[in-house]
């Protein structure tokens, strides 16, 4: 097994120990139990793991003895002592308190994956199924990493970030690293379904459940059985199927709609959401109990702007897909492409991939330069106060045109976001549709024709 797969714990069988013990086991995860002699008797080093828990009563007595044996295995220690062990060699030492909740072993456990000062080199790491997640960032390479430590065991994921940083991508990566990856992973968007239709959608009908039912249909749930579920924008699911997913994840038994028997269902779920779920429970729409359920082993996605040095690889990949498709491509200059890395992306990745399409379609089979890219993208992320934002240009400051680009730049994304559907959009950005038409006239976003 892959050595940031594996949790040991070197304990004697106390009430902490198996606290321990039964933490893991609703989380789903496997832990390798050491007694003292056991570990001193390894002829090497513990094989394969990455984090050690060490039981009190055995730091207090043999702590010494048993930080030599792990200093030489690269793994990670978790004290349960408030006086940490001593530190000398290279073994990465953590503290948790007992007794903890689910939350702090999962950030304990998050906190293991690296260290900011660790080696992010490792060649499981650059698994050929990680194409799609591009960049060699520290952000991006411990998602990576964090993807390798979760997707062997079933534990529930929830994956945090703005819309279009790859939310399904690193759902993907996760199924395909799964003992359930011969099975399907079927997605579905919460946010994309009317409410009136998400039970079915979910759970499946028997026929004449309601009309239009004219066959027994099964729902995403069972067509998942033995495989993964992935349900995107989960922020967006009405109230009343909040309730009823709770009850699949506690009794892992769904109800077809118009049914009367239960049917047992071995699902993986995996979340995903652009939304702060913590605000939502505060305004009282989503349920705080999904929300633990959920959260077992979040994932929190950066936006593009946080990962500028990953953009110029992003542009490279993207360039060479869209050529595959259109069979024409477009070269970028240096300077063009520091605009691009300066910008600020709001439709992270998503946009990225619009815009060079838009590019490939323009300048097709041509060099792009500076004087080809559309002043919007030119604009820094507003950032700071407005003094500085002004003091950042050269006198007198153009706030006209600012505010123009600006415009032009959110109406773009919000086309983007909708797959540039004009109504979505105009509820996006809180305008009535007229309004909308009128102002990509302006914009020439759209023709006057």
């Amino acid at each position: 097994m892959n050595k940031l797969s594996r949790y040991s714990l070197v304990g004697d069988n106390c009430e902490n120990c198996n606290y321990l013990a039964n933490a893991f086991t609703l989380l789903r995860l496997p832990l390798d139990r050491f007694s003292l002699t056991n570990l001193i008797e390894c002829d090497d080093h513990l094989p394969g793991v990455a984090t050690v828990f060490l039981c009190k009563h055995i730091e207090a007595e043999n702590g010494k003895r048993v930080m030599q044996k792990i200093n030489t295995s690269k793994a990670h220690l978790i004290s349960f002592s408030q006086a940490k062990p001593d530190k000398s060699g290279n073994t990465p030492v953590h503290y948790l308190k007992m007794p903890f909740s689910l939350f702090d072993l999962n950030r304990v456990l998050v906190e293991c994956i690296h260290d900011p000062d660790d080696d992010l080199t490792d060649t499981a790491i650059d698994h050929p199924v990680f194409e799609r997640l591009i960049g060699q960032s520290v952000q991006i390479r411990k998602i990576r990493s964090m993807i390798k430590q979760v997707a062997y065991s079933d534990s529930t994921v929830l994956i945090l970030g703005q819309s279009g940083t790859g939310k399904d991508v690193i759902a993907s990566c996760i199924h395909y690293f799964s003992n359930r990856k011969n099975n399907s992973l079927v997605p579905i968007n919460c946010g994309a379904i009317p409410s009136e239709l998400m039970e079915s959608e979910l759970f499946g009908h028997e026929k004449g459940a309601f009309t239009g039912a004219l066959t027994r249909r099964a729902g995403r749930f069972e067509i998942a059985n033995g495989g993964t579920l992935f349900l995107d924008e989960i922020g967006d699911m009405p109230l009343p199927m909040q309730v009823k997913l709770l009850r699949v994840i506690q009794e892992r038994k769904i109800d077809r709609v118009g049914g009367s028997a239960s049917i047992k269902v071995d699902v993986r779920l995996i979340a995903a959401t652009n939304k702060n779920l913590e605000e939502l429970i505060q305004q009282g729409r989503f349920r705080e109990d999904l929300f633990y359920r959920l959260n077992v082993f979040p994932i929190n996605v950066p936006s593009l702007s946080e990962r500028k040095d990953d953009i110029p690889a992003l542009i490279d990949y993207h360039l060479e897909k869209i050529h595959e498709r259109l069979k024409h491509k477009v070269i970028f200059t240096d300077r063009a492409k520091d605009i691009l890395c300066n910008y600020a992306w709001p439709g992270n990745i998503r946009e990225l991939e619009n815009f060079l399409e838009r590019m490939v379609i323009l300048h097709r089979d041509q060099v792009v330069d500076e004087k080809d890219i559309d002043s919007a993208y030119k604009q820094q992320k507003l950032s700071g106060s407005l003094p500085a934002l002004m003091t950042s240009h050269e006198a007198p400051f153009n706030f006209k045109e600012y505010i123009a680009n600006t415009e032009r730049q959110m109406i773009q994304f919000a086309l983007d976001r909708s797959n540039g559907i004009i109504n979505a959009a105009a509820d996006y950005l809180s305008l009535g549709r007229s309004a909308l038409l009128e102002k990509m006239k302006k914009y020439n976003l759209i023709s006057s024709g």
